[in-house]
Formats: structure tokens, sequence, C-alpha cells
């Protein structure tokens, strides 16, 4: 796929990146605006709220755009019960943490604001709509309007970096007040996404009439969505648990550190996940061969690619952690070159992912992803009590070895037990 090609992917890509850098933007703003440890507080709170968005999405995104491409999806009623799914979901999340704050110390899990005026109420809000914006973007792929959620989202980014900038001169020297001023920003935003995409979404009445098998949510997280989210979610805990065994055996501030160099390498993977989704979508059926072809070629592409951006983010990360965040971020430079390393392994094994998900054998990547994770709290467990923020960096660098690894030995044995057919 060629960067500037006039390719669906090529389009979407570039408006991803536009706005992953807008929003690199504005993290880099915070941070250095109210220092390494109250990004720390923020970054728990991020790791927090992600997490159990993908664990309570339960699979569902994957499952709905499968079926909404083979118009096996009675869109009316599932409608309906993703509403009621998220309500419910909402309604036992804040029971939940209103329990448990009084019983246990959860702070290094959720961070200290769960504890604030306010906080379950705020994180379950936070989290349900995280959960709709999720699965309306799915819906939407399905009926090919993924261009338009990524034009939303950028039009939404551009706006909230505005609105940082305008109370960048308010907050300053206040950033305890500043950080639920962006906590109230982006439930907004996720809120404004959510009626957008719910107004963009086309007549939800098509295809019912040809439906006839029975469908609920429960039905498809029963079915499979349980195997989706193991998948996502062991994937996903890779690159956050380290957050977590930092803030349980270390200070925020390194947390905080930690958290802008992770977020930096991981934000290399945009092009290689762009080159996923064109794949998932490229695959033909009963072309075994060809499919092969086309992963070998696309493997080829992102090592070159990604070791330019790679390059490039190197220097950056320079000069970020060097000029712009200041002498208190300094040690984020070498966590990062790192973390970009692993990061650059875990990019060009995205190809294999990506035929794993087309074959809806997600078992496949959550192999890869629980060996990756053992791997993580293992090394962590032992590392980050003794070495602080490098036994975390070093634990992740062989975390990303163990997954880059996995994938690829999973990859060739699927392909010489199948080399028959």
């Amino acid at each position: 796929m060629k960067l500037w090609s006039t390719l669906i992917g090529s389009k979407l890509f570039r408006l991803e990146f536009l706005t992953a850098v807008i929003g690199a933007g504005i993290s880099i703003v915070l941070a250095r605006l109210w220092g390494p440890s109250i990004q720390g507080t923020w970054s728990i709170l991020n790791n927090f709220t992600s997490t159990l968005v993908i664990l309570l999405t339960a699979g569902l995104p994957a499952i709905i755009l499968a079926k909404l491409r083979r118009s096996e999806l009675h869109q009316s009623k599932i409608w309906n019960q993703t509403i009621l799914y998220a309500i419910t979901v909402g309604i036992a999340l804040l029971l939940i943490l209103f329990v448990t704050k009084d019983i246990w110390d959860i702070s290094f899990l959720a961070s200290e604001l769960i504890y604030a005026s306010g906080g379950p109420i705020l994180i379950t809000i936070q989290i349900v709509c995280m959960i709709l914006v999720n699965i309306l973007a799915a819906w939407m792929d399905g009926n090919n309007k993924l261009a338009e959620v990524s034009r939303l989202r950028l039009w939404l980014t551009v706006a909230w970096a505005c609105c940082i900038a305008a109370l960048f001169f308010f907050y300053q020297h206040r950033p305890e007040k500043f950080i639920y001023v962006v906590w109230y920003g982006l439930i907004i935003q996720s809120l404004i996404m959510i009626l957008v995409m719910i107004y963009s979404i086309p007549n939800r009445q098509i295809h019912d009439n040809k439906v006839t098998t029975p469908q609920s949510v429960v039905r498809f997280i029963y079915e499979s969505g349980w195997i989706f989210v193991l998948a996502d979610l062991f994937q996903k805990l890779n690159y956050k648990a380290d957050i977590w065994f930092l803030s349980a055996f270390s200070t925020n501030d390194q947390v905080g550190i930690y958290s802008i160099a992770s977020a930096l390498s991981l934000f290399i993977l945009i092009r290689p996940r762009n080159a996923q989704r064109v794949l998932i979508n490229t695959f033909k059926v009963d072309a075994q061969k060809e499919n092969h072809i086309l992963i070998v070629a696309e493997i080829k592409t992102l090592v070159k690619d990604t070791f330019l951006i790679l390059v490039v983010f190197i220097a950056g990360s320079y000069l970020l952690f060097r000029y712009i965040l200041g002498p208190e971020y300094l040690l984020g430079f070498p966590i990062s070159v790192v973390l970009l390393i692993g990061a650059y392994m875990i990019s060009i094994t995205m190809p294999y992912s990506a035929y794993f998900v087309y074959l809806q054998k997600p078992t496949y990547n959550g192999i890869a992803a629980t060996i990756g994770l053992v791997t993580n709290i293992v090394l962590n467990s032992i590392w980050a009590p003794r070495y602080g923020i490098w036994g975390v960096t070093w634990a992740s660098l062989c975390t990303y070895c163990a997954i880059t690894l996995a994938l690829y030995l999973l990859f060739h044995r699927h392909k010489a037990l199948h080399s028959h057919v």
C-alpha cells in the first residue's frame, strides 16, 4: 500500500495519523503542564478505563462488523439490545466501584481520582461512552462509513486541542483542577461522537427481513464474543500491565515518565495497524497461496517503512524529552528507545495477526497474546519491585519479543497444516 495513494486505506491512514499527531500534541502539552506526578495519576486512570472497556465491550464490535458485512444482522433488534446492555453494564459497574472503594485501596488500579468527589460516577460514564463508541464505530465500518468516523474523530480532536490551548492559560498554575477539566472534556467529546454516529448510521431496518437465525447480544457474547474478548484483552494488557506494576511498586512520577515513553513507542504502530485493516479487506476466500504472498509482501514493506519511522521517532524522542518536556522527564528518552525497538518488532507481525482475524481464528492471536502476557507478568513481578522503571522497560521488551516469535511460529504452523488444501 502506497502511503500517498488514493486508496481508501491510505486515506484512512492519513486521517488517523493526523488525528494521532494532534492527540499526541495534546498529551505532551498536558504532561508539560501538570508534571510527572499528575501525569502518572492520569495514566493510571486511562489504563483502568480502557482495560475495562475492552473487557465489557465483550467482543461485540468484531461480531457486529462480521455479521453486517455478510448481511446477517437483525440491526434494529440488536441495536436496542446494545443500548440495554450498555445501561446494565453501567449500573453494575457503578455499584461495584462504590462498594470496592470503601473496602480496598484500588488507587494503584484506578488512580486516586476514584476517591475524589464524583469519581466512580465519572469513571462509569466514561467507560459506558467508550463502549458505545467502539460498538458504533464497528457499525459504521460495517456500513462502509469508517472514513466518516475517522473524519469525525479528527475534527473533535482539533476542537479539543483548541480548548486545551485556551484553558492552558487559566490552569497552568492549578494542575490539580485542570485534570478534572480534561476529564470532563473527554467525556463530552465521547458523547458528541456517539450522537453524531447514531445520526450517521443508515436505516437499521435494512436486511432485517432477511435474517431468520436467532439473535441477541447475550447469544453473540456466549457463542464467540468471549474468544474475541480474551484475545483482545490479553493483547492490550501486554501494553497496559506495566503501568499497574509501576503504580504498585514505584512512584507516580515514574509512572508519568514511563507513560509518555510508552505512548510514543506505540505511536509507530499506526501504519502497521492500518495495513492490518487493509489486508483483512483484501484477502480472498479459497486463495490461500495468494493470501500468503500478500502477507509476505506487506511484511517486507513494513520492515522498510516502519524502520524509517523508527529512526525518525528516536530522533524526535530525544528532542521531546530533552527540550520540550524538560529535565524532570529526561529519563524517558532511553526508556522510549528500548520500547520503540520492541514496538518495531511487533509492527512487522501485524500481517500475521490480520490473517488470523480474517480466518475468524482469534485463538491464534489469543495464544500469542497469552504467551506475551505470561512473560510480562512473570518478569514484571521479578524486576518491577527491584529495578522500578527500568525493570518494567526490559520486561516490556521481552514481552514484545515473545509475541513476535509466537505469531511467526503460529503462522508457519498454520501454513504447514493447510498447505495441502
